[in-house]
């Protein structure tokens, strides 16, 4: 899934929004469920889908709490990673370019699809659950 870190002064959602399109040169909004298009007269913001909190290198957390050094440096010092998975329609078209400087494997793929893919089953479950989510 696209993703990346969020910029000095953005919101998380725009991060999203941004990380898409950097990874797919696709430009797409978050979604707002119930809401609509009104997003700057209410000043409704995009709520993820799904939160997901995970160790990057939770032996390297264990080091620095015990005072040593870590085995490992993360980029940007991560060591714990709190994700955030929203759901995004695009805004300009769907073609696709994949950037290969930051990301491997982005597909378009079916539900039937999801249980084959070669990634993490917590990834794979936030994927039916978008799935399940969009058809609503």
């Amino acid at each position: 899934m696209p993703g990346g870190h969020i910029d000095e002064g953005e919101l998380p959602y725009e991060a999203a929004e941004r990380e898409f399109q950097e990874e797919t040169n696709i430009k797409v909004r978050a979604k707002v469920d119930q809401i609509g298009d009104n997003l700057e007269k209410n000043n409704f913001v995009p709520n993820p889908f799904i939160s997901v909190l995970a160790w990057i290198s939770k032996e390297n957390y264990d080091l620095r709490m015990k005072g040593e050094k870590p085995n490992k440096k993360w980029p940007r010092g991560c060591e714990k990673h709190f994700d955030f998975g929203y759901l995004v329609e695009p805004t300009e078209g769907i073609e696709y370019k994949q950037n290969i400087n930051e990301t491997d494997g982005i597909d378009w793929f079916s539900f039937e699809d999801i249980d084959e893919l070669d990634t993490y089953d917590d990834i794979k479950e936030s994927i039916k659950q978008a799935f399940r989510l969009s058809e609503k």
